[in-house]
């Protein structure tokens, strides 16, 4: 019962679920391109195959985690460190504006309560309280970003991306990729393909 009960705190799924019960905003502008995901849904509905039941289940998944997205950029681009604030908020604000900043020159994240002069353990605590995830799931979601921004790019390949995210080796980043996204780098930058080809083909037809 208890390792079943950690699976479940574990699943990221799970502190999304966490993070929306405490949301007080119902509507958020859609900042990620939601209705591409939307899309795969349908094309998956009008042309059923053995497949199409893990597809979907992918795609929503990925509407999940994307409306996730908009509701955690928001807080990003909205919140003004010079407004009439509490001091808790103020200091979750520089904590997201450090990692943010220095994402790719961060070596430890204890560094972080060295730079602002506040206690790790006091810091992760308000920043989950607040964000609904921790300082750590915060960082991993930020380099997540950056990787896909560099896979949709074509600038990088894959292990050069998992080289400048700092991951320890290509199988590390390859595992944190599929167990976030549900597919490897290297899938993702096939389905990347597929998907401009279909985009493209709706575009001239």
């Amino acid at each position: 019962m208890w390792e079943s009960q950690r699976e479940v705190e574990n699943d990221p799924l799970f502190l999304i679920k966490k993070m929306f019960d405490k949301e007080q905003q119902s509507i958020i502008r859609d900042h990620l391109g939601i209705d591409l995901p939307f899309i795969h849904i349908f094309k998956e509905l009008i042309s059923l195959d053995q497949y199409s039941t893990h597809m979907m289940g992918m795609y929503l998944r990925q509407i999940i985690v994307m409306v996730y997205r908009n509701f955690q950029k928001n807080f990003s681009m909205d919140y003004d460190p010079h407004s009439n604030t509490n001091k808790t908020e103020q200091i979750v604000y520089r904590v997201i504006n450090y990692i943010d900043s220095y994402l790719l020159q961060i070596g430890d994240l204890t560094e972080i309560s060295s730079q602002l002069h506040y206690n790790y353990s006091y810091l992760s605590r308000i920043f989950a309280k607040k964000m609904g995830m921790t300082i750590q799931e915060y960082y991993n979601r930020k380099r997540f970003d950056k990787a896909v921004e560099w896979l949709q790019s074509g600038e990088w390949n894959v292990t050069q991306v998992a080289e400048k995210l700092q991951y320890q080796s290509i199988h590390s980043f390859s595992k944190a990729f599929r167990k976030n996204f549900g597919v490897s780098p290297t899938e993702y930058q096939a389905l990347l393909g597929s998907t401009k080809k279909e985009q493209c083909n709706i575009k001239k037809g």
